[in-house]
């Protein structure tokens, strides 16, 4: 999916057939108006684009083949909004079969063998198969996930500069074996009972091509918790950090002490967590931040007791000691937290 992505930038020239054609291509849906994600519009020389994974869509004016301007907009009431310099366009679905070579997509159905399939089943398959090799979509597209995907999230990564943190990969390589397990004995059930060719290509990346991304990070740190913790924070000896250098080989474990502590639990007590928040930044001229579902409500309630208090979106630079920032959850804020003596 990351090779389909690219960036549309103001000022920049573009041949608008071959754009519409790729978007298409891409899996956008092109209507009369742009009401959602992955959705596109176009009205003359102007093109109404809903890129996924977007907050807002865009519209881009065209001068000849010339991008004039783009704008984003608000989808309920088609009104144009703040002008940027850029939209990134990434593709409206996992399966692109529009974006697949023909010659790959013959390939794999080359060995696909649908002699032990009931006829309703070889006829289906074979018909859908036709249809994906032409560039169209069919009913049950994520049944052919593996003529098409490749690839994982970590792709998005390994050339980044990221650090991959395993936390106990020793239990997460047992679950995946597992869960691979499983999945060869459903497909066996269902190759026994003809629902199933045989040598279909698997929607899914075995543990092994998955360990494989794994090494192309170049850093990355395994941590092994050694003693049963409520939090993997609370007892510094428990835990074995072992960094490691991807291709370069593995390091030998090395036990650090991680400086964190685990924080308490409130259970919904805003008020208990105000007065021992209150406390640190007071007393210990400790630097709070607080993500919490419930930022304006703990706002109004430190305000109550005459403390000032920081609501914040995102934090740019390291607050100040002593100082209270709240920060809104999209979601329902952290189930635990953590101090960081000094």
């Amino acid at each position: 999916m990351a090779e389909g992505s690219y960036t549309l930038r103001r000022g920049e020239q573009v041949e608008l057939g071959e754009m519409l054609d790729m978007w298409r291509r891409l899996g956008y849906r092109f209507e009369s108006a742009v009401y959602g994600p992955g959705v596109v519009s176009r009205r003359g020389g102007i093109i109404d684009i809903f890129p996924v994974g977007a907050d807002l869509p865009a519209r881009i004016e065209f001068w000849g083949n010339e991008i004039d301007s783009i704008r984003l907009f608000d989808p309920a009431t088609q009104r144009s909004g703040d002008v940027v310099d850029s939209v990134q366009v990434t593709p409206a679905h996992e399966i692109l079969p529009a974006m697949t070579p023909y010659g790959e997509l013959e390939r794999l159905a080359a060995f696909v063998d649908v002699g032990n399939c009931t006829p309703r089943v070889q006829s289906r398959i074979g018909e859908e198969l036709e249809l994906l090799m032409e560039g169209q979509d069919v009913e049950e597209q994520g049944f052919y996930a593996g003529f098409f995907n490749s690839g994982g999230l970590a792709d998005y990564f390994v050339n980044s500069g990221a650090v991959l943190v395993a936390y106990k990969p020793d239990e997460i390589a047992d679950a995946a074996w597992e869960i691979q397990e499983r999945g060869h004995q459903l497909r066996e059930t269902k190759e026994g009972r003809g629902e199933l060719p045989r040598n279909f290509p698997s929607s899914h990346l075995s543990w092994k091509e998955v360990e494989a991304q794994f090494e192309g990070f170049s850093q990355r740190v395994d941590v092994q918790v050694d003693t049963p913790l409520v939090s993997p924070w609370e007892d510094e000896d428990a835990l074995t950090v072992t960094p490691s250098q991807g291709e370069r080989g593995h390091s030998e474990g090395v036990d650090v002490a991680l400086p964190f502590l685990a924080t308490g639990n409130y259970y919904g007590n805003l008020e208990r967590f105000v007065e021992d928040v209150w406390e640190l930044a007071e007393e210990d001229r400790a630097m709070v931040v607080a993500v919490s579902s419930h930022s304006r409500r703990l706002a109004e309630i430190f305000g109550g007791e005459g403390v000032d208090v920081a609501l914040a979106d995102g934090l740019d630079d390291v607050p100040a000691a002593g100082s209270i920032t709240l920060m809104q959850s999209a979601a329902g804020g952290l189930s635990d937290g953590f101090s960081l003596p000094v």
